[in-house]
C-alpha cells in the first residue's frame, strides 16, 4: 500500500506538470488563434460565392450560410524583403513599423495552426505534407477530386505591436489555378476581440 501511495503521488505530480505545460502552450497560441478566427469570419461572411469548373467557367452561384474551407495546417513562410514593399503599395500609413518587424520575425519559419473553434463555418485541415504531395503530383485536378471547390486557405503568423493592441496578417485564398488572391488584414484588439480595420489585396489571378 505504501508503494501504491507513492506511485499515485508521482502520477499526480506528472499529471500536474503535463497540465501546466499544455496550459502554457495553449496560452501562447490563443492570440494567434483569435486573429485567425477573426480574419476568416470577416472574409467568409454569409453571402454568395461563385463556383468554377476546372476550365475556369462559372458553373454555379450559391448562397453561403456556413462556409466550408480547406486550411493548410502550417503557416506560410514569408520572404522578409517582400513585406515592406507590399505594404507600401497599400499606403497604410497608420501601421506601426514594429508590427512589420515582428511579422518578419514571426514568419522566419513555419508554425503549426491550432484548431479554430471560433470559426462559424467548417474547416478541413490539410497537412503541409499532403498539400505539397497533391499539388506536386496532381495539381488542382487532384485537389478538386478530394475537396471539390472549397477555397484553399494559407495563413501567416500575425505580427504585433509591443502591447499586442494591433496586428497584421497575410493570407492566400485560392479556388483554382487562376482564381486566387493574397490579402493583408490590419486588426485592432478591442477588449480581447480582434476587429478587422483594413483589408486589401496585393495580388489576384
Amino acid at each position: 500500500m505504501k508503494h501504491f501511495g507513492i506511485i499515485l503521488r508521482i502520477m499526480k505530480f506528472n499529471f500536474l506538470i503535463i497540465l501546466l505545460f499544455v496550459s502554457c502552450y495553449l496560452h501562447g497560441q490563443t492570440t494567434d488563434s483569435k486573429i485567425y478566427e477573426g480574419v476568416l469570419n470577416y472574409y467568409f461572411r454569409s453571402g454568395t460565392d461563385t463556383i468554377y469548373d476546372p476550365q475556369n467557367n462559372i458553373s454555379e452561384i450559391i448562397t453561403i450560410s456556413k462556409p466550408k474551407i480547406v486550411l493548410v495546417s502550417k503557416t506560410l513562410e514569408l520572404e522578409r524583403e517582400s513585406i515592406p514593399d507590399d505594404l507600401l503599395v497599400l499606403n497604410w500609413n497608420n501601421i506601426n513599423p514594429e508590427i512589420i518587424s515582428n511579422m518578419i520575425f514571426n514568419n522566419r519559419i513555419t508554425n503549426s495552426i491550432d484548431s479554430l473553434p471560433g470559426f462559424y463555418g467548417f474547416i478541413t485541415s490539410l497537412s503541409d505534407e499532403s498539400y505539397k504531395m497533391i499539388f506536386n503530383e496532381f495539381g488542382w485536378n487532384g485537389y478538386y477530386a478530394i475537396y471539390g471547390h472549397q477555397p484553399l486557405v494559407i495563413l501567416t503568423r500575425p505580427g504585433y505591436d509591443e502591447n499586442r493592441n494591433s496586428a497584421l496578417i497575410y493570407i492566400c485564398i485560392s479556388y483554382g489555378p487562376k482564381q486566387g488572391k493574397g490579402l493583408f488584414f490590419y486588426l485592432l484588439n478591442t477588449e480581447g476581440n480582434w476587429k478587422v480595420i483594413n483589408m486589401a489585396s496585393i495580388w489576384e489571378s
